[in-house]
């Protein structure tokens, strides 16, 4: 009965003392936590594509922006965009993946171009991400680039270095002429395939 006194006192004692060492606003990670209930969600509109050999865009997009955020480490984070959207030929501008060919159009009746993509960036950061500044927001035209998207979900002066990689976006254009689609990827390891337009 006494041994378990003493066990029981000294536990007690050490638990004061944690509970004094550490403030009532300390926290402690423990394994991946994810930083929303559901990604944020950006629209991008007429936003210019560029491509291997076009100086100018060969095409805008339009596109829905979803954005989440995984915890990996105590101060380390992994940023993951997923789009989703369309595009609209440039007719006249080179296009993407071959520089001897220019564009035509591709927003005639009955022809459809989709796009879908991925990237992924690691972010040390010294505080949480915080997405007021992109969920339910529109952005038009070519900024906020997507290499810079982590600084707009982690507060001013918090985030220590940014790692790009890998990306990925696939473009798609069923032309009503055509039998089988245009395709082209472009991606972080090259570009395969060329979208031209469909007249």
């Amino acid at each position: 009965m006494r041994l378990t006194t003493k066990i029981g006192t000294a536990l007690a004692a050490a638990v004061a003392i944690v509970s004094f060492a550490l403030p009532a606003s300390a926290s402690v990670h423990h394994g991946h936590s994810t930083f929303a209930n559901a990604p944020a969600v950006t629209n991008l509109i007429n936003r210019p594509d560029s491509g291997n050999f076009s100086a100018d865009p060969w095409a805008n997009d339009s596109i829905s922006r979803h954005t989440s955020t995984t915890q990996t480490g105590f101060d380390t984070y992994v940023v993951t965009i997923n789009d989703q959207g369309s595009f609209i030929t440039i007719p006249g501008n080179t296009s993407p993946n071959d520089g001897s060919v220019t564009e035509t159009a591709s927003n005639i009746f009955g022809a459809k171009a989709t796009l879908a993509g991925s990237d992924t960036f690691t972010v040390v950061a010294t505080r949480a991400p915080d997405y007021s500044a992109i969920n339910g927001k529109t952005f038009t035209g070519s900024n906020p680039a997507t290499s810079m998207w982590p600084y707009l979900i982690f507060p001013a002066g918090s985030i220590v270095s940014v790692t790009q990689g890998p990306w990925s976006w696939t473009y798609q254009l069923k032309c009503p002429q055509q039998w089988a689609p245009q395709l082209m990827t472009q991606a972080s390891t090259g570009t395969t395939g060329n979208v031209l337009g469909c007249v």
